[in-house]
């Protein structure tokens, strides 16, 4: 009898879990570059930026999750020199999510909010390639791949809304 959740069927279970809802979590983005090329063909304009408006919101909370995950990473390895990186992701989301208007000065279009989290998510994919052993080797190449595409698809949003 094997029981879920012990030593010998854990690593290989979450890998694969962790693998599948990773490419998983890509749908949303993938969609966005979707809807935003199709538009006006299969696709009202309004629908079209409501739309890439909850994307960005998910694509927020996607670099907020991944700073989280590091932050994990700094706590466990008692690393607290780590610690101010690791919430650099979530206020550079939190930056890219503020509704104009609410912060004086700061005006922002969907496009220059999309490269706000692109840039993060290239800078925290390069942050993590310098980190040598703080990640099993199957989740480094894991997140590698996820922010590659996370930020090839938000990159086709972009190009797609400036067009």
């Amino acid at each position: 009898m094997r029981i879920i959740g012990t030593t010998t069927d854990r690593p290989a279970g979450t890998q694969l879990r962790a693998i599948q809802f990773g490419y998983l979590g890509l749908v949303p983005f993938a969609l966005a570059a979707l809807v935003v090329w199709l538009t006006p063909a299969l696709f009202t304009p309004a629908f079209m930026f409501s739309f890439v408006g909850w994307v960005l919101l998910y694509a927020a909370i996607i670099l907020s999750f991944m700073g989280g995950a590091r932050w994990g990473a700094a706590i466990r390895d008692w690393r607290p020199d780590k610690l101010l990186l690791t919430t650099l992701p979530a206020l550079v989301a939190w930056l890219a999510v503020i509704p104009n208007g609410m912060a004086p000065g700061l005006f922002m279009d969907q496009p220059t909010r999309f490269a706000v989290l692109m840039v993060a998510f290239v800078a925290l994919m390069f942050s993590e390639l310098q980190a040598k052993g703080e990640w099993a080797p199957w989740y480094r190449t894991l997140r590698l791949r996820l922010s590659l595409a996370t930020t090839a698809f938000l990159l086709l949003t972009v190009l797609g809304l400036m067009r």
